[in-house]
């Protein structure tokens, strides 16, 4: 309850993401109110400017996924005349039946998010480039064909009554039907987004999606699936126009680029938005696709900052990529409350006795904290490997303490722990067996009290070559009459290889 109560204070409230959106909300509407005359609050006044927010809208929603997962889509500023066009010329032009045409339109924009999509993880290039090109590409074979098959920029048509009812009219005689489609693509969205482990998905991508990836989530494919949503959204937003104006244009919809993005950000989303392996475990040889097959083999990695989501609460964090879920069939929601209560009892089962509250940022957890969050994890779901890449490098002494503490506790449940570490005493405190690797090569294997704490520091910074080079340095010092190699000597006197 008390938990419960903080988030509904006022300072809980404040420390929402939400907050500053709906405060930017207000103040904008306060000031039109204000301002923009006795139109502006009438039903016609409102009826305007929500007919107007209504097609951004549609176009916004899918651009804010994409923001979010860390991408960008400005293609859609040729899609919208793409829609329209293709639905006009196949229905208007050629007379076929408008639901062939619609069809065909959001298949354009589907093909077109594809290869944005599919550009983009492939070549690593980022997205705004990428859909750039399209923009332009898109806009110049639109105007092409147009000309060639229709011989004119502009094609009319003629969408028939059961269209124009469902994408082309106005309710009341003052409210586009688009008003309408916006509030529902709003909700199936909202629901995805908060509600569904593709919502989880997408905000772990946003966060770190290397970390993600680690976690298992189809990030090239969810990738490809945001970008068709945005390009048949754009496409859909132009078949709507076409319907209701009777005619298409091919220079109509870059306004949208600018407009969408501003809706997005304003509305309050940031703008910052390995291989496979082959391992034997019991005996046989898997081989590893990605690194889902390997967790579901029970080997689970945590990286060097924890493989966490700061901008994600501690429940949603810790079940990224195995979302827990209450309902049936396709109305299953994401279950907040169980995932809360399950992370929290099992980092505090670690020692962690500061979380209470599953709810709370991961960016509001100090470096160790964020360490036992993934371990726990790790363990919660099943691990029998447990792969430690430098979990205490960005820790201070204290920190490091407590995560060393949390492994001896994995160890003591029976996990096989790898602990991979530049501190020596660190990995003396809960090792038993110890490879020194240098350039990938194992460089020497050994057991706990075979070698000393000065013998493996040396194995590490390379004790051979540096007793080449202080035998070199003293050779020196002998026929330089005892002085030191300056800066600028000569390379043939000094010669190291490393």
């Amino acid at each position: 309850m008390d938990n419960i109560a903080l988030r509904l204070s006022p300072v809980g409230l404040l420390r929402r993401p939400e907050t500053g959106a709906l405060l930017g909300l207000a103040a904008v509407f306060s000031f039109f109110s204000i301002f923009g005359g006795d139109n502006f609050l009438s039903v016609a006044g409102v009826a305007g400017w929500l007919n107007v927010a209504s097609s951004i809208g549609i176009v916004a929603i899918p651009i804010g996924l994409l923001i979010i997962a860390g991408e960008l889509d400005i293609s859609i500023g040729s899609m919208i005349p793409a829609g329209s066009m293709t639905v006009a010329i196949i229905s208007g032009y050629f007379q076929e039946p408008i639901f062939l045409g619609v069809v065909a339109a959001l298949a354009l924009g589907a093909l077109v998010g594809f290869l944005n999509g599919l550009l983009v993880v492939r070549t690593a290039l980022p997205s705004l480039i990428v859909t750039l090109g399209t923009l332009f590409s898109v806009a110049g074979l639109v105007l092409f064909l147009s000309v060639i098959i229709t011989g004119t920029t502009s094609v009319a048509i003629d969408a028939g009554p059961t269209a124009k009812f469902l994408l082309g009219h106005f309710v009341g005689g003052i409210l586009q039907v688009a008003i309408f489609w916006w509030m529902g693509i709003a909700l199936f969205f909202g629901f995805i987004l908060h509600f569904s482990r593709y919502g989880n998905w997408i905000l772990a991508m946003g966060g770190d999606r290397v970390s993600a990836r680690n976690a298992g989530i189809p990030t090239e494919r969810l990738t490809i699936l945001l970008f068709m949503s945005s390009g048949v959204s754009a496409a859909f937003v132009g078949v709507g126009q076409a319907i209701l104006f009777n005619s298409a244009q091919v220079s109509a919809g870059q306004s949208y680029i600018f407009n969408a993005i501003v809706a997005v950000v304003v509305g309050g989303v940031l703008l910052t938005g390995g291989y496979s392996g082959t391992v034997e475990m019991d005996g046989k040889i898997i081989d590893f696709n990605n690194p889902r097959e390997a967790g579901h083999c029970g080997i689970a990695t945590v990286h060097q900052f924890g493989g966490t989501f700061p901008l994600m609460t501690i429940g949603r964090s810790f079940f990224v990529g195995q979302e827990p879920t209450r309902g049936w069939g396709p109305f299953k929601a994401y279950d907040r409350r169980r995932a809360n209560a399950i992370a929290v009892s099992a980092v505090r089962e670690l020692g962690i006795t500061r979380i209470n509250d599953g709810d709370r940022l991961v960016g509001g957890l100090s470096g160790g904290e964020r360490q036992a969050l993934a371990i726990a994890r790790a363990v919660y779901f099943g691990a029998k490997v447990l792969i430690l890449d430098e979990p205490t490098a960005a820790l201070g002494v204290k920190e490091a303490a407590h995560v060393l503490r949390i492994v001896l506790k994995a160890r003591q449940k029976g996990i096989a722990v790898i602990f991979i570490t530049h501190q020596v005493v660190h990995a003396l405190t809960v090792g038993d067996h110890f490879a020194v690797l240098i350039r990938g090569i194992k460089a020497s294997d050994f057991r706990k009290g075979e070698k000393s704490r000065e013998e493996i520091t040396d194995l590490m910074a390379g004790g051979e070559h540096m007793a080449e080079l202080e035998a070199e340095i003293s050779s020196y010092m002998k026929t330089h009459g005892g002085h030191s190699p300056h800066v600028g000597a000569n390379s043939a006197d000094i010669t190291v290889e490393m």
